[in-house]
């Protein structure tokens, strides 16, 4: 059955900090290519910051559908903010990982193996590679290839049945997203609900690092 029709909501969090947004703060996007950082985790503050928001998000018991981007500090953050809800189900995407793919090693995901044997609370059944393969070493993903992403995770969200949805991503991928299928597109709306922990359009924060966005699909 196709859900396209029906009206959904959709809550975007972005991770909490993670070991290369601490160290871009001192090198410069160096910290994106340092084979240390390769798929960065969260430091301890991200972890808190997730806890935070889980204390204190009042829908959460509302959520009904987790899509989460494979990399290591979205699956962390994922987990903290939903450690008392066991019953969501998780699912990972590729479609959901940072923008743009490529070069930054920070953004290259563990093999799904590995993955799904650290995470067993998540279904890791949707990533068609072991290894990750929109991650390219000699070049950066273009404005073409991220809309072609960005159509495939709306697509894949129109025909899921559940009505309020998570997505934990990353800031430059949520914001492509936002721009491509909900400001433009003519079949979303998007609605920003203004509170004391926001900032501004570009910037929405809620708790430090972890970004909330919420909007309704029809």
């Amino acid at each position: 059955m196709n859900h396209s029709t029906e009206p959904k909501t959709l809550f975007c969090i972005r991770h909490g900090t993670a070991l290369h947004n601490v160290e871009a703060e001192e090198i410069g996007e160096l910290a994106y290519i340092k084979p240390e950082n390769t798929d960065a985790p969260l430091v301890e503050k991200g972890h808190q910051e997730a806890l935070e928001l889980r204390r204190t998000w009042a829908q959460i018991n509302s959520i009904k559908l987790i899509l989460i981007s494979p990399l290591t500090r979205t699956l962390q953050t994922a987990s903290d903010i939903f450690s008392e809800n066991n019953d969501i189900p998780m699912i990972a995407l590729d479609l959901l990982k940072e923008f743009p793919q490529g070069l930054h090693i920070c953004n290259k995901r563990k093999n799904k193996s590995e993955l799904a044997d650290k995470y067993k609370h998540v279904d890791f059944s949707m990533l068609t590679t072991e290894q990750d393969e929109i991650w390219r070493p000699n070049r950066l993903e273009t404005i073409e290839e991220i809309t072609e992403r960005a159509d495939a995770l709306k697509n894949f969200i129109s025909s899921r049945s559940e009505k309020k949805i998570v997505l934990v991503s990353h800031s430059a991928f949520l914001n492509q997203f936002i721009i491509i299928y909900i400001v433009f597109h003519p079949i979303f709306k998007f609605i920003i609900r203004m509170g004391s922990a926001f900032k501004n359009i570009n910037v929405v924060r809620i708790f430090f690092m972890i970004c909330l966005y919420f909007c309704r699909i029809r």
